[in-house]
Order: structure tokens, then C-alpha cells, then sequence
């Protein structure tokens, strides 16, 4: 379509409009500008704006596939898109990654918090959010993922931080791929201190993770050698993270071998967990309930 960009329409907190030649048409120009507490904290993220007209677009085009009619016309450069000029219905969905604070406590749902990843002593927060947690009464509903300035405390400060931990009955979720830029929280002694522990990485493969391969037995496999994890007992610590600790972080009721417990299995051709991790055997069979999907 042969159609000019013209002025300026509209300006928001993460694209521009701008009328075209045509009357009927707007181009949506995405920024990369990024904003936090409600407009409060401003920033910017390169790239951004590429990102969010190719997922948008993606969007339009699937949602048109299935016969659900959007604005979307042509997708005219990275930044760029020709829309159609529409009424727009005033109603704004708001979706988090994570539940968190007030949304926990008045939806009834467990919390998670990134709680202090930087590793930096000036930004521990793990009493305030202990105590916030209390206050909204999320005891034992609230998993902490990372903690890595634990690492940057005082022993005596790391075992106060732990027994916090566990009067609140906060769950821990670790990351040892952040490595790369910090040092993680001590399992050991999180483990010691009774603190239901489950293994993670924040992304497939990324910056921080640049060989990442969406399988957790090689975060468990890097965890081990960060913190020595070598005899029997504690390489048995780490299956129980990648399994029963695991299960518990998410919640499921009835994990486990038994008669009562959902049929789902994974089999690995290896003899020990300690075989499982040191080969990284892949499953040799995966039911789920009660069907075999990969043999």
C-alpha cells in the first residue's frame, strides 16, 4: 500500500501513532522506553521496541488466523506497523509473570519474589519483605527466588537471615546460572536451617545463561561444582531439590510414588541420581497420567 506517515497523533508509554496520507490508516511506531510504578521509575531498554511490534504483530496474525478480527494491516519495519483506524474499547488487562504483595493476599494465591538478586549488602531487603510478608499474613505462602546478597553476609547475619526465613515459612528458588555477574546463596546452609529449597534458571538461554538448555539437571549439575555438592548425601540433597523440593515449591499435593499419587513418571537409563546428573541422561521413558508420551 502506497501510504505517507504524517503527524503525530499520540504519544504513550510504549509506542507513538502518528496519521497517515490515508484517513482510514495510522502507522504505530513501538519506543523503547520502559517505565516502572506507574510512571514513576523511567528507563530505557534497546531493543525493545522491535520486540514489541514482532510480538504484537505475532499476536494480530494469530488471533486473525483463528477468525478474531484485529487493527493489524502490514508490519512496515522493525519499529513500524500500518494499522486500521478503529474505536478503541476502553478496557486495559494487566498480566504478571509473578503474584506478588496485595495481589497474593487478595487473591489467596502464594507470592514469589526476586529478593535480593544484586548480591549487594546496600540492597538487602530479606528482613523488610520477611516482615511485610508477615504483616499481609503470607505466612508460608511466599517463595524467594535467588537471595543472592545471603552470599555477601556475615555468618552470624547469613544464620539470622535464615531463621527469619524459616519463622515466615519462606520457600527459596535458586539460580545458579547467576553466577556469571554474582555470587548465590549458600544452599547449604539454607538447607541446614530447614528452608524447602527447588533449582531454576530465570530464562532458557540468555546473557546470563548464554548455553542454556531448558534442562535444570544441567543447572543442578552447575550448582554442584559452584558449592561442592560431592558426596553421597549431598548429591542426594540435589535430587531432592530437582524433585520433592521441586514439587513442593509448586505446590503439588500428591508428588511421588504411591498408590494414591497422579501416574506420572520419568525413567532415566542410569542407576543413581549421582549417574543422572554426572551423564545428563536423558529419560528413557515419560508417562503422564497414565500415558506414555516418549519411550
Amino acid at each position: 500500500m502506497n501510504i505517507e506517515k504524517r503527524g503525530q497523533l499520540y504519544e504513550g508509554k510504549a509506542k507513538k501513532v502518528f496519521e497517515t496520507s490515508d484517513p482510514n490508516y495510522l502507522i504505530v511506531d513501538y519506543k523503547d522506553d520502559a517505565t516502572a510504578f506507574n510512571g514513576q521509575k523511567k528507563g530505557t531498554i534497546v531493543g525493545k521496541g522491535v520486540v514489541n511490534n514482532r510480538m504484537s504483530n505475532f499476536m494480530f496474525q494469530l488471533l486473525e488466523k483463528h477468525g478474531v478480527k484485529t487493527h493489524f494491516v502490514e508490519e512496515l519495519s522493525d519499529r513500524e506497523t500500518l494499522v486500521k483506524k478503529v474505536s478503541i474499547v476502553p478496557l486495559e488487562v494487566i498480566i504478571r509473570n509473578l503474584s506478588a504483595g496485595s495481589f497474593a493476599k487478595r487473591y489467596g494465591v502464594d507470592a514469589d519474589f526476586h529478593l535480593d538478586e544484586s548480591g549487594k549488602r546496600e540492597n538487602y531487603l530479606l528482613p523488610y519483605t520477611v516482615d511485610k510478608a508477615l504483616k499481609m499474613g503470607l505466612e508460608g505462602r511466599v517463595n524467594a527466588i535467588h537471595m543472592c546478597t545471603l552470599a555477601a553476609l556475615t555468618p552470624e547475619e547469613r544464620k539470622r537471615a535464615i531463621e527469619l526465613l524459616s519463622e515466615a515459612g519462606f520457600t527459596a528458588t535458586i539460580a545458579p546460572t547467576a553466577i556469571s555477574t554474582r555470587r548465590i546463596a549458600p544452599v547449604k546452609e539454607l538447607i541446614g536451617g530447614g528452608i524447602t529449597v527447588g533449582l531454576g534458571s530465570d530464562n532458557i538461554r540468555d546473557f546470563f545463561n548464554p548455553l542454556g538448555s531448558g534442562d535444570v539437571k544441567q543447572v543442578a549439575l552447575l550448582l554442584s561444582y559452584i558449592q561442592r555438592f560431592f558426596t553421597d548425601e549431598e548429591v542426594d540433597s540435589v535430587w531432592e531439590m530437582l524433585t520433592y523440593g521441586g514439587a513442593r515449591l509448586l505446590g503439588l499435593k500428591e508428588y511421588g510414588i504411591s498408590e494414591s499419587a497422579a501416574a506420572n513418571v520419568t525413567i532415566f537409563g542410569a542407576a543413581t541420581p549421582r549417574e543422572v546428573l554426572a551423564y545428563q541422561a536423558q529419560p528413557a521413558l515419560i508417562v503422564r497420567s497414565g500415558k506414555v508420551i516418549e519411550q
